[in-house]
């Protein structure tokens, strides 16, 4: 299942500008990409002519630095020329970033550039990480269906497939395919739980009849109770004792009945996910709202998956609907940073000046333990010691903002959905 790409970005830049790169390649460590930066990663063997194109080849993204320094160096010049291509392929992100105030070249007029000429801010570094996913349109509610298919294979009976289901108000999901490793950590039926349906579709493949893959998520499917359906090449035996769900089968991709399997698709009735999003809790200072709508909008641009803060419920009954949200939640992100004492500190031979978390927090993310949600906590590096009930969890530390909005892209990143 892996897809070749051995890095996440390739760090464009020229040398007289490390102070601002190496911060950001520090940023983007942090945030659990693998990065491709020549200080880190050159090694004294390296063609740079011929072996530089080959590593941007291995990129999904090149972040590239434009300063006064980096827009006449040629080295810059050559890996943005050599990206391009990719780009142009649909094989590569290109991301520009303005770090001082030069005279931007006319050929990245096509790409929005990011303003960081006064640093890297919580903002500017939301928009870096988002510019690798989207737009903040995942987060919308949406009729999401499963898609199980072959990524590599069969393209053209997929995209056959593709265009009949593409004209029902579905949102089509699937499992991100940069992932390293198959189902790790069960990702596909928690990925599966947020959504309402799904679509099998089931390919021949000489020899081993079709793809394993795919069977092995319409089993996980039906495990999940989903709604679905399954559209296979005609070739494939056996389909009816592998799975229940309706079959239509295709014999000629190239003149498919488009009436019948609108009729078929027809039959899929879309049900309420499971797990429809993510729960972030946190506190609602008034100082926090700008942060907290930056990682709110971040886990919708990751997931794919509308993520949901305390203060955004109004519904009466609002601590009910706090502890219902939390339980749906397909994972919940606590930073449990805050300034209540801990009445117990004295109990178990702590200094109670020492003790300060969010309480509100702290019982939110109990729920959460007990409803066997997904669960991360936070918290601002201090003196503090962890709440007792805590002290078993991987609590992540963080220093300042951006690297508060790094940690939250770390711990999401693994339940990343793919909008197909």
């Amino acid at each position: 299942m892996k897809t070749g790409k051995h890095y996440d970005i390739f760090l464009s830049h020229s040398s007289k500008d490390d102070s601002f790169s190496d911060y950001l390649y520090e940023l983007l460590g942090k945030a659990g990409f693998n990065i491709w930066y020549d200080k880190e990663s050159l090694m004294p063997n390296t063609h740079l002519s011929s072996d530089l194109p080959e590593y941007i080849k291995q990129c999904k993204g090149l972040i590239v630095l434009l300063s006064k320094n980096s827009i006449n160096s040629a080295w810059v010049k050559d890996e943005y020329a050599f990206a391009r291509d990719l780009y142009n392929k649909k094989e590569l992100i290109i991301i520009p970033i303005a770090i001082d105030d030069c005279e931007i070249p006319g050929f990245y007029n096509n790409y929005k550039c990011i303003d960081c000429r006064q640093g890297i801010t919580p903002k500017s570094f939301f928009m870096i990480l988002s510019a690798m996913y989207g737009s903040v349109e995942n987060m919308r509610e949406e009729k999401d269906v499963y898609v199980s298919y072959s990524w590599k294979k069969e393209r053209e009976q997929v995209d056959a497939v593709f265009e009949t289901i593409r004209k029902f108000p579905f949102r089509l999901i699937g499992d991100a395919t940069d992932q390293v490793k198959y189902d790790e950590n069960n990702r596909i039926q928690k990925i599966m739980n947020t959504c309402g349906g799904f679509i099998g579709i089931l390919p021949y493949r000489e020899g081993t009849n079709t793809s394993r893959y795919i069977v092995d998520e319409i089993k996980k499917a039906e495990e999940c109770r989903l709604p679905g359906i399954i559209v296979a090449d005609s070739r494939v035996k056996n389909i009816e004792s592998i799975t229940s769900y309706p079959i239509f089968r295709i014999e000629d991709y190239n003149n498919i009945d488009v009436d019948q399997l609108e009729d078929f698709i027809s039959l899929l009735n879309i049900k309420r996910p499971k797990k429809p999003h993510i729960f972030f809790s946190t506190s609602f200072d008034k100082s926090r709202k700008s942060i907290n709508t930056l990682i709110r909008n971040l886990a919708g641009n990751v997931t794919a998956t509308p993520c949901i803060l305390g203060e955004n419920i109004d519904h009466a009954n609002l601590q009910q609907q706090i502890v219902d949200k939390i339980k749906e939640a397909y994972v919940m992100i606590a930073d449990i940073t805050g300034d209540d004492k801990c009445s117990n500190c004295d109990k178990i031979g702590t200094d109670i000046n020492e003790q300060t978390f969010r309480l509100n927090t702290c019982i939110e993310a109990g729920i959460a333990r007990g409803a066997d949600t997904e669960l991360f906590i936070l918290a601002k590096k201090s003196s503090q010691s962890t709440p007792f009930m805590f002290r078993d969890i991987n609590i992540r530390y963080y220093e300042d903002d951006c690297e508060f909005i790094a940690t939250v892209h770390r711990v999401l990143r693994p339940y990343r959905r793919s909008v197909l």
